[in-house]
């Protein structure tokens, strides 16, 4: 008999029928299987981001899972869509603990769920590792992706140092990831003597952008600096192009099939590249080796090589629970794997995690190690990093 990864997409409360994936021989498996829920975004605004974490997910649980499992134990998953929206995903959420009863949830793009369903995870005992920024009080969440202090911080010193703004517009996604972003990225500005002289929350699901931008025209900032995520990026440039914006635009994270269809609309913009969006141009030699292992498995796999950036978040998400059932005895529940967590230290593909008691980021006390890239005939191009604070040849 094979482990299985199952699938759903949820409309309301239903949900869809199981895929089998590769794994070795139950016989091979002496302990309980680790019972994994997801509630990432199938469709709706982050679905591409999420489909991606999605996969890296699949691939890394399927290699342990080939290999045995951790401690003996079986990766199992069960997906629900939670549409890109944070009520259906305190939905499935309450459907992933009382119908498979998971004892840990890796979460895709969406901080409001993940903000909200923390209490709902905290009562349980349920760690959730999620792509998104933390929930303001996160005791059961910890974090795989690129801490946003860092990447916002990085924005702002590109727009003040190497463009020499003076004034700034700041466009951000109206979720918990957006406004945390708008308020840090507004006081290090003030810091760097720049004056904010826009500053507008945009509703995720918004498909025109061009009043919007209009507004921004005419305060006539230096620079736009954004905290969007996936297609809200692609409506920004499409309506930047419309009210004949020519100023630079530094985005936020994105993967790089999204960023194509911005540049096809508006091509004065750089971004915030991760280790697998850059990769080779990575400074940390460890942070390089991993993102290098990640990507030659990946593409070994046979998937989709513009898939990178989301994947390599959810490939990192499950060496994290591997490393927290071994350092919590085999534990895969409750307060012992918490305390794992709490304990775990893995090399990612984009930065090193270090997690703590005080910690759940796992990034307060590592380097930054995120870059300002530009899209150069249709390649990655970096062309900023803060440890030099220059341009990158």
């Amino acid at each position: 008999m094979t482990g299985k990864i199952r699938c759903g997409m949820v409309a309301g409360a239903a949900a869809a029928a199981a895929m089998t994936v590769g794994v070795a021989p139950e016989s091979a498996f002496a302990k309980d299987p680790i019972e994994i829920g997801m509630a990432v975004a199938l469709t709706g605004y982050l679905a591409t981001f999420d489909t991606q974490g999605l996969d890296g997910v699949k691939l890394m649980a399927e290699r342990l899972n080939a290999g045995g499992g951790i401690d003996g134990h079986k990766f199992d998953l069960h997906v629900l869509d939670d549409a890109s929206n944070a009520t259906t995903g305190v939905t499935v959420t309450n459907q992933l603990l009382n119908q498979f009863n998971v004892t840990v949830m890796i979460n895709g793009l969406s901080s409001a769920q993940n903000a909200a369903i923390e209490p709902i995870l905290e009562r349980a005992k349920v760690p959730q590792i999620d792509f998104s920024v933390l929930p303001p009080n996160p005791k059961w969440a910890f974090e795989a992706n690129i801490l946003n202090d860092k990447s916002d911080a990085l924005e702002v010193d590109y727009a003040a140092k190497q463009l020499h703004a003076k004034t700034v517009a700041l466009v951000f996604s109206q979720t918990p990831y957006g406004q945390n972003a708008a308020k840090s990225m507004a006081a290090r500005a003030e810091k760097l003597g720049m004056k904010v002289v826009y500053s507008q929350g945009i509703e995720p699901s918004v498909t025109d952008m061009t009043p919007q931008m209009a507004a921004l025209k005419a305060a006539a900032p230096d620079v736009v600096i954004d905290k969007l995520t996936g297609s809200t990026h692609i409506v920004e440039g499409k309506a930047a192009a419309t009210v004949g914006l020519a100023i630079p635009i530094v985005m936020a994270q994105d993967d790089v099939p999204t960023l194509d269809r911005v540049a096809a609309a508006y091509t004065n913009f750089v971004f915030i590249a991760t280790g697998a969006v850059a990769y080779p141009h990575v400074a940390n030699a460890e942070t390089k080796a991993a993102c290098g292992a990640f990507i030659e498995t990946y593409t070994k796999a046979g998937r989709d090589a513009a898939a990178i950036a989301g994947a390599s978040f959810g490939w990192d998400a499950v060496r994290i629970l591997a490393k927290a059932v071994e350092l919590a005895g085999g534990a895969t529940s409750g307060d012992k794997l918490l305390a794992g967590f709490e304990r775990t230290t893995v090399q990612g593909c984009n930065t090193l995690y270090k997690f703590s008691a005080s910690d759940h980021s796992g990034q307060n006390d590592v380097p930054n190690e995120v870059q300002i890239a530009r899209l150069k005939d249709g390649k990655v191009d970096v062309v900023y990093s803060e440890k030099d604070l220059k341009l990158v040849d």
